[in-house]
């Protein structure tokens, strides 16, 4: 019989969209940072601009502008998301990104070498899923290592 290997983690990703979902996502993030003695890298990935505008609107937007209030509000959003007695408790690093979130997620995974990503799932289905896709579903399927995936315990399951 092959001994189990012991499994070690070091670096622990929390991706956010700073929703009640990601809150409660963040208490089993914790959980692992601080039973593992890992960093806690929590992600937030700000879209495009020209996204959220459309190109029609090109002349009238300063994207570069739009962007600086965008990052300016979720750094805000980052310092009231992360309660002081988790960072007393875990090392904790936030990092504001921008791009295609599932995309944005998998790449810091990579690059900081993430043992464990913990990440909320709202849960949607029907036509939202599809409107919206499921960024936890795509991590799930490419992700270099064991995902997480929490979901709020309010959110009833009703069969299809």
């Amino acid at each position: 019989m092959v001994p189990a290997k012991k499994i070690q983690i070091k670096n622990v990703l929390l991706p956010t969209d700073f929703s009640e979902y990601s809150r409660y996502a963040m208490d089993y993030a914790v959980s692992f940072a601080a039973q593992y003695q890992a960093k806690l890298y929590v992600l937030h990935v700000l879209v495009s601009p020209h996204v959220l505008v459309g190109y029609e609107a090109a002349p009238f937007v300063s994207y570069e502008r739009l962007f600086a209030d965008m990052k300016n509000s979720a750094e805000q959003a980052m310092s009231s998301f992360i309660p002081e007695d988790v960072k007393k408790e875990v090392q904790v690093e936030t990092v504001i990104g921008q791009g295609t979130a599932f995309v944005e997620i998998l790449k810091f995974a990579r690059e900081k070498e993430v043992d464990l990503i913990v990440i909320a799932t709202h849960g949607r289905t029907g036509l939202k899923h599809v409107l919206f896709g499921s960024v936890a579903e795509k991590v799930v399927r490419k992700s270099p290592c064991p995902v997480l995936s929490i979901r709020h315990p309010e959110h009833e399951f009703v069969m299809p």
